[in-house]
């Protein structure tokens, strides 16, 4: 099994569970774009996303457990919607959000920062 599943999950629930008011806010439809990419590996999502998430990782570092977690939550939001990296910071606040919720819960939160630890590290996560 991914290891990312679980938390992608978690944060599509959550993600979904605002939705209405981010897309009022937005004035969207609520519709998903269609990802570009048509492999076997990018309709599963997890080797791309990896990737993504390594890379943010890297740029922010890991001293911040907060704010790995905000880039992590980011990163799977912009790609739910089909917007890459170069939006994921225009989901700060909802990420933010999200993110808090997911720290005030320890075990969950430890759990998710030593995979992220290892993905950034690029070592197997499983």
């Amino acid at each position: 099994m991914d290891p990312l599943r679980p938390f992608s999950d978690l944060i599509r629930s959550l993600w979904k569970s605002s939705t209405p008011r981010v897309e009022r806010a937005r004035g969207g439809t609520g519709a998903r774009r269609a990802s570009p990419q048509s492999t076997p590996e990018a309709e599963s999502g997890s080797l791309s996303l990896r990737s993504e998430i390594r890379s943010r990782i890297r740029q922010i570092g890991l001293s911040d457990p907060r704010r790995v977690r905000e880039v992590f939550v980011e990163t799977v939001i912009a790609r739910e919607l089909g917007l890459g990296t170069t939006h994921a910071a225009d989901l700060t606040e909802l990420a933010q959000r999200i993110a808090a919720r997911i720290g005030s819960h320890s075990e969950l939160s430890a759990r998710l920062h030593t995979l992220l630890v290892a993905i950034a590290e690029d070592r197997a996560a499983g």
